[in-house]
């Protein structure tokens, strides 16, 4: 009996950490997804696909360690982006509010095609 309540709350762990680990990568974009190796399809199937690898099975401490080593990785994207001064994020297209969205999700190309100036309308050109 003993060995059973001991099962049952070792699965019931297991599966709201899964279940945790799923809101998270949801959260990330497509993109994002696919370079940790997630599947986007596999993570809205829910907890019962694990481990939602694109390739290959892996444990739940790899998981976890992938998605670690990708949050300090935003964070310290993040960091250097907040260093620039305005003018070095005007430079990129990139306006000091739209930092974190931008470095967890990148830019569409609608992004892009909006705030690419062609270099003469940016610089004057000497007669």
């Amino acid at each position: 009996m003993i060995t059973q309540i001991k099962a049952f709350l070792e699965d019931s762990f297991r599966q709201f950490g899964r279940n945790r680990l799923r809101s998270q990568l949801l959260l990330s974009s497509n993109r994002v997804l696919k370079d940790m190796g997630f599947s986007h399809e596999l993570l809205l199937q829910g907890v019962s696909a694990w481990p939602w690898r694109i390739e290959g099975e892996m444990n739940e401490a790899k998981v976890y360690s992938i998605f670690r080593e990708h949050k300090k990785e935003i964070r310290q994207a993040i960091s250097e982006l907040e260093s620039f001064t305005d003018r070095e994020l005007s430079d990129l297209g990139i306006v000091r509010c739209d930092i974190e969205s931008i470095v967890r999700f990148g830019r569409t190309d609608s992004d892009i095609d909006s705030n690419d100036m062609d270099l003469k309308d940016h610089y004057p050109i000497a007669a």
